[in-house]
């Protein structure tokens, strides 16, 4: 395993753990544990490495973090909840300024609705972004078919 996979499967049993503990998870809070537990860093550019390490982490947590986001249809089905074909075992959401991912039983009845409302917005998006496909490509046939029969008709 490389040390890159290696950073990934970290994060993601740390967090899997959170959620299977019915804990929420705070990017940043992730991150400061991971590095705290990476401490052995000495030298005169120690702090660079930090920062960097800091850096690389935290976009992997968010990475981590963000297979929860709302999708179209759930690719994962490590994340869905057990008895359900969608609902996932946690979902993120903002509180108190930070994303937190949080498991599903521990949503407000309002973080809920906002998810189911969130979806449906995206159901619409998905739904206009077909239509602009679907006509493009209907202009786009039209267009060689109007430049077939003007070649044509010279």
């Amino acid at each position: 395993m490389t040390q890159q996979n290696s950073v990934y499967s970290e994060v993601r049993r740390i967090i899997a753990g959170k959620i299977e503990r019915g804990e929420t998870v705070v990017v940043d809070w992730v991150t400061h544990e991971i590095i705290a537990s990476k401490a052995g860093i000495e030298g005169p550019d120690v702090e660079f490495y930090r920062i960097c390490a800091f850096t690389h982490v935290k976009d992997v947590v968010k990475r981590c973090v963000g297979r929860y986001d709302a999708k179209p249809a759930s690719a994962d089905q490590q994340l869905v909840l057990a008895g359900f074909e969608h609902l996932q075992t946690a979902y993120t959401v903002l509180r108190g300024g930070e994303v937190v991912l949080v498991p599903v039983d521990q949503l407000t009845d309002e973080e809920v609705e906002d998810r189911a409302k969130d979806l449906d917005a995206m159901a619409l998006g998905c739904r206009a972004h077909a239509r602009e496909l679907r006509s493009y490509s209907r202009e786009r046939l039209a267009h060689r078919r109007g430049f077939i029969t003007a070649r044509a008709g010279q």
